[in-house]
């Protein structure tokens, strides 16, 4: 892999493009994605969230089979299948990330162009489970890819994670999404939460141009470390939005009752992973695609997500007090 390194410094300006060129060539190489991206209609629902629908049928047909993982805090198991074990041809590149090597691999089934799994030192086989220096990567990569439309997403264990080897997703999704621009209510120091209007709990830490990302991400770790100590799954969703008129990155983190859910028990649905929960919705059904509507979204997240939140609230205030 020695020949693939590229280190973050000399190629931050210019990652985006890499990625982009990097995928392509990938995917003109024969047998080494599932399926070649084919997103066959999308629309945007009426309603007030304004969910951006697409419809990708052949995900629900040749995606690889999602993992049972059954803990929250799941130990690693080098007999499963894990991404050391990939086609050596799907690794785009090696980031020299200060100290880690973080390796970009396709998703072999992807949703959107560019759709990279981002796994932090690979070789050392960690878990499915947030590190504080991943979250400061996702930052740091984030501000690298510049682009508007690029976004940074987490399922953990029980919220739809499908691979028990820690690994986060980099989607090229090309349009705003509700998320980044939903009013927000102070929920206490430096903490927010999504309206009251949204179907589910969607915590909320702002990064400003001047804030530092290595403080940002221990107060993200401390939250994530909170949720895993009381075996809560979440989904995480890392964007650019705004507060009020000033531009920042968002940081959702969505708290769920503790449904340990094959992501292949419905997989032509509607399932709610980080992409549902911040308004943009894959779906592999065309039955499905024509019939859905904002209230059956809004339905099926609150059905999902439960009210977990309501339990560990003062909790979180207290912690960001």
């Amino acid at each position: 892999m020695m020949e693939k390194l590229v280190n973050f410094s000399a190629a931050r300006d210019n990652l985006a493009n890499l990625i982009s060129l990097k995928w392509s060539e990938a995917e003109s190489k024969e047998n080494l994605f599932k399926y070649k991206l084919n997103v066959t209609k999308s629309k945007v629902l009426p309603g007030y969230f304004g969910f951006y629908v697409e419809l990708n049928p052949q995900r629900t047909q040749l995606r690889r089979k999602p993992q049972f993982i059954g803990s929250i805090t799941p130990k690693f198991n080098p007999e499963a299948f894990n991404f050391n074990k990939v086609n050596p041809d799907e690794v785009l590149f090696v980031l020299q990330y200060k100290e880690s090597l973080v390796s970009f691999l396709i998703n072999n089934s992807p949703l959107t162009r560019n759709h990279c799994l981002v796994c932090p030192d690979l070789a050392e086989n960690r878990p499915q489970m947030l590190t504080e220096k991943s979250i400061e990567l996702s930052l740091d990569l984030l501000d690298a890819l510049g682009g508007r439309f690029y976004r940074i997403g987490y399922n953990s264990p029980g919220a739809l994670a499908s691979v028990n080897h820690l690994h986060l997703h980099v989607m090229l999704i090309e349009r705003e999404l509700y998320v980044e621009r939903a009013p927000l209510r102070e929920l206490g120091k430096s903490i927010y939460t999504l309206e009251d209007k949204y179907p589910t709990c969607g915590l909320c830490l702002i990064v400003r141009h001047a804030d530092c990302a290595q403080q940002v991400s221990a107060r993200v770790f401390r939250l994530v470390s909170f949720l895993c100590e009381r075996n809560i799954p979440h989904n995480i969703f890392i964007t650019s939005g705004a507060i009020g008129d000033e531009a920042c990155k968002r940081i959702l983190i969505f708290p769920r009752d503790n449904r340990y859910l094959l992501k292949d028990k419905e997989l032509s649905g509607l399932n709610v992973a980080f992409c549902e929960l911040c308004s943009y919705v894959p779906v592999g059904s065309e039955e499905i695609y024509n019939g859905l509507t904002e209230d059956a979204i809004v339905g099926k997240i609150e059905e999902e997500m439960g009210n977990i939140f309501y339990t560990i609230k003062d909790e979180i205030v207290d912690m960001f007090q």
